[in-house]
């Protein structure tokens, strides 16, 4: 950055910028008398050596200079960044904020891979990136110009290994994210500058800072971080997990009471014992879990364990394994308890005393428990869904959500209200303390069953892509050949990425 003082004899040009960008400009220097002295070869050297040091320390450096000039049409006839003389060197130190390195190792454990692109001197990235943990043994630094001068096949082999950018320009990061995109990374980009816009825009996710940064680099954002600190990614990236859970545990719930209604319905329909659920009970049964059941898993609260899990890929199903296993056991077991009760309910239940209502008595007081039970194995079901992986552990951070605490005990006193005092709307019979026993008996199993499913059952954690290539190879069915050949498209393009690091040793850098 230059700027042009005018005086009485003339104007003087100030020339502030990187540190050997500089001192290459200048050809005199002030010493320690005020005068101007010549450069000379061993000057450059010791100044050299000096900026080196600083940078070492992490210190950010800046050489200052200046050049008189006669009049303003010298700043038209040469360049006027030539002939400086040199004024000093600054060494800035920007301390990290103590929260920085923990963030970045969440990160890592989070199985998110950070890398620094910086202006910065080489010696003063390597430095900073050391401190907060982005560098490490094994892994490398470039700088700009070597990253500009490498091909599309060069960097996509150093790309696994490469940690920091230094001396980089805005291309150079808007180049490393189209690469990392092109190999379906998910890539998320920080940025305050006017020239980061097309990084931040070309990213999946753009990252602008709220305090330093420019009003053309939140327009390119997707995010604002509104105190500039990178910790709050990091919280970013749990809540977008947390977010993302919470729907999978409403998916979990909700197609396992769909599947139970509907398996029911069906199969009592094309029997001989009628239909146990009547339509208002299944707006009922809606209710629950469209808007109760959304309330409550929707308000899960992020966790730091969410950091420790793997992270999703572009193309990873919503719907995952060991979801698949749950729903479906559960559809299973819930399903042929009802269906028991539907067949076998009055010699299980002995029902057989005389309630004075012109009905099928047994057949009444039948139905009302498969109503009743089905609502309540639903409930308890609901607390087995907020497990998406095998942790025994089903009311972990339970009572530290009150709304999910609020939406199990209100369902559970509401349902007692209907069948205490809705005969005629929902159609059902008063029941007495045994049947209510024995409602909340076969609802409780769910939590055991649950329990043993997560322990007993095992699921295979085989990648979905891998899974459905081999299918395709084998002349399997199951998968659309459009979606068979992007994920396979995506599978080869993952594998030449993991085999950068084996061609990194054929390349020779410069």
């Amino acid at each position: 950055m230059s700027t042009l003082i005018e005086h009485e004899e003339g104007s003087r040009l100030f020339t502030k910028g990187a540190s050997e960008i500089i001192l290459e400009l200048c050809d005199t220097y002030v010493d320690n008398s005020g005068n101007t002295s010549k450069l000379n070869e061993q000057d450059i050297d010791n100044l050299k050596k000096l900026i080196d040091e600083l940078a070492s320390q992490g210190l950010r450096t800046l050489t200052i200079a200046y050049r008189d000039l006669k009049d303003r049409s010298d700043t038209w006839a040469t360049p006027p960044e030539e002939h400086l003389t040199l004024i000093g060197i600054v060494g800035i130190k920007d301390p990290l904020r103590k929260e920085v390195p923990y963030a970045i190792q969440q990160c890592k454990e989070a199985g998110i891979t950070v890398r620094m692109v910086t202006g910065d001197n080489k010696l003063t990235a390597t430095k900073i990136a050391q401190d907060c943990g982005i560098l490490e043994d094994g892994y490398l630094v470039l700088e700009g110009p070597e990253f500009r001068a490498m091909s599309d096949p060069e960097i996509d082999a150093i790309l696994p290994k490469l940690r920091v950018l230094a001396r980089s320009s805005p291309t150079d990061k808007l180049k490393l994210v189209k690469r990392l995109r092109y190999h379906r990374e998910v890539v998320a980009v920080t940025g305050d500058g006017t020239n980061d816009g097309p990084a931040l825009k070309a990213a999946d996710v753009g990252f602008a800072m709220g305090i330093a940064g420019t009003e053309i680099a939140k327009e390119a954002s997707d995010i604002i971080v509104m105190d500039d600190n990178f910790a709050s990614i990091v919280k970013a990236v749990m809540w977008g997990r947390c977010v993302r859970g919470n729907v999978q545990k409403f998916l979990q719930f909700q197609m396992t009471v769909n599947a139970v209604a509907l398996l029911i319905a069906f199969i009592s329909a094309v029997s001989a014992y009628g239909e146990p659920l009547t339509p208002i009970q299944l707006l009922w049964v809606n209710l629950i879990q469209d808007t109760f059941a959304a309330l409550a898993l929707a308000t899960e609260k992020p966790t730091a364990d969410l950091l420790t899990n793997k992270p999703c890929g572009r193309r990873d199903r919503i719907i995952t394994p060991l979801m698949w296993r749950n729903l479906g056991l559960s559809t299973l077991f819930q399903t042929a308890v009802l269906l028991a009760i539907v067949f076998a309910g009055g010699s299980m239940f002995n029902i057989t005393e005389d309630v004075g209502i012109d009905l099928n008595h047994e057949s009444s007081i039948r139905f009302t428990i498969v109503f009743n039970v089905f609502v309540l194995m639903a409930c308890f079901n609901e607390i087995n869904a907020r497990r998406l992986d095998n942790k025994w552990n089903a009311f972990e951070g339970f009572w530290t959500n009150w709304i999910f605490v609020a939406v199990v005990v209100g369902t559970g006193l509401t349902q007692g209200l209907l069948i205490s005092v809705g005969s005629i709307a929902f159609q059902v019979l008063y029941l007495n303390y045994k049947y209510w026993l024995i409602s909340m008996a076969l609802g409780l199993v769910m939590l055991p069953f649950g329990l043993l499913v997560r322990i007993l059952v095992p699921v295979p954690d085989y990648d979905w892509i891998k899974y459905e290539r081999s299918k395709k190879k084998k002349g399997g069915k199951g998968s659309d050949s459009e979606g068979s050949d992007s994920d396979e498209d995506e599978l080869e393009l993952r594998e030449s990425h993991k085999k950068g690091e084996e061609k990194l040793a054929t390349i020779e850098l410069p």
